[in-house]
């Protein structure tokens, strides 16, 4: 029922049937329906809409699955015009071990425009990856500060 909606003409209604995909994966138990469900929210998450587009990513971001459709969407969003959706996605590639993540990040990093999301950090924190170092130094020296800058420099420092 709530697949049919995904093309509804109302952005309330997507953004709508993107949180309830995204909360009822969890109790989806049927391969077929999941797989439903998944294509949905990758459909969602090209919406021409920032908040649908917001609320598909996280589905897919926190999802207990790992496809490599999945991760292909979301690699897609890291590429998104909004940096919030870019950070969901790098953070749900995080959460999926994506062997892309850091090379990702630097480029997320790099590109910032005076403003770096906490999930971005997250991920950062999350890979673990000394080559973060030296960008994440220098955003922190820009004046990019905080409990997540923190964590994400420590967690960096201590793979060397």
């Amino acid at each position: 029922m709530l697949v049919g909606l995904t093309g509804h003409s109302s952005t309330d209604v997507r953004r709508a049937v993107a949180s309830a995909l995204a909360t009822i994966q969890f109790r989806v138990l049927d391969t077929l329906e999941l797989a439903r469900l998944y294509r949905a929210l990758i459909g969602l998450s090209r919406d021409t809409e920032r908040d649908v587009r917001i609320e598909a990513v996280t589905g897919l971001a926190f999802t207990e699955h790992e496809t490599e459709d999945i991760l292909v969407a979301l690699r897609e969003r890291t590429g998104d015009q909004d940096g919030e959706v870019r950070a969901v996605a790098l953070l749900g590639l995080a959460h999926q071990n994506d062997p892309q993540l850091v090379e990702l990040l630097i480029n997320e990093l790099s590109g910032n425009d005076d403003y770096v999301y906490d999930d971005t950090l997250d991920a950062a924190r999350l890979a673990a990856d000394s080559r973060l170092i030296p960008i994440l130094t220098a955003l922190k020296d820009d004046g990019i500060d905080g409990m997540f800058m923190d964590e994400a420099l420590k967690a960096c420092s201590a793979s060397d």
